[in-house]
Order: structure tokens, then C-alpha cells, then sequence
């Protein structure tokens, strides 16, 4: 009998973003995706409702922060994980994401291995950095 898969809650302002991002999580065959938001505000309130085992998390939600979405989330349930995915590389987004509690963070632009990876990594208790960010932060 194969594990159960990991639960994931995706969020990104953007729908073809999610779509992909979706595709890329359920093709590892370790995660399904349970809820989809576009917004800060559905995505904290889901999230509490849901309790996903992870939630994929961009950096910039629009007018909203990712960081202050995530801050929000972690300080109403602190057992949360967060993986932050993104396009900013710049050691202000990645400190500010892994300063509120965010167990990792990676480029939108990394494979479906690195997916995986990081997922796997999470949810076996550790952190993850992912590919191509500026070696400065590690």
C-alpha cells in the first residue's frame, strides 16, 4: 500500500500560475492538491479551515505580500508549513518569507524534481532553499 499523499494549498494572483503549479505538484505522485486561492485574505482563511500539510505560497499576491499573508497564517495556526514559491530572488523577499516562518523558499521557474524535493524535504522536518538563489542567503 503506497503512502498517503501530502496535502497541498496553492496560492498565486495568477491562474495559469496556479494551473502549472498545481500540474507540477500532482505529477510527483506524493502530493495532491486540496484548495487553490488567488487572495491573502481566502488564502489565511482556507487555510485554517483546510489544514493543509503545506502550502505553496507566492511572494507577491497583487497588492498584498506574501510575507504578510504567511505571518498571518503562522501566527493563527503555528504548526503550519510554508514553502514559498516565487519569481524574486532578492535576499529581501527570500529573509523576509523565512523570517516569519516559512519553512522554505523557491524559484517559480525550478522543475518538478526541485518540487518534490522540497516538498519531501518540509515534511520530513526540514528546510529548503532551492535552486538559483543568491548564494549570500544560505
Amino acid at each position: 500500500m503506497s503512502p498517503k499523499p501530502f496535502s497541498i494549498m496553492l496560492v498565486d494572483d495568477q491562474v495559469p500560475i496556479l494551473e502549472s503549479l498545481q500540474q507540477l505538484v500532482e505529477n510527483t505522485g506524493i502530493a495532491r492538491v486540496i484548495a487553490t486561492e488567488t487572495d491573502g485574505e481566502s488564502a489565511v482563511s482556507t487555510a485554517l479551515r483546510e489544514r493543509p500539510d503545506l502550502i505553496l505560497l507566492d511572494v507577491s499576491l497583487g497588492r498584498q505580500s506574501g510575507i504578510d499573508v504567511a505571518r498571518r497564517m503562522l501566527d493563527e495556526w503555528q504548526d503550519a508549513r510554508v514553502l514559498a514559491v516565487s519569481a524574486h530572488a532578492e535576499p529581501i523577499y527570500v529573509r523576509g518569507m523565512l523570517g516569519v516562518g516559512a519553512s522554505g523558499y523557491m524559484l517559480k521557474d525550478n522543475g518538478p524534481s526541485e518540487i518534490a524535493s522540497a516538498i519531501s524535504t518540509i515534511m520530513d522536518g526540514g528546510n529548503w532553499l532551492g535552486a538559483g538563489l543568491p548564494p549570500e542567503i544560505v
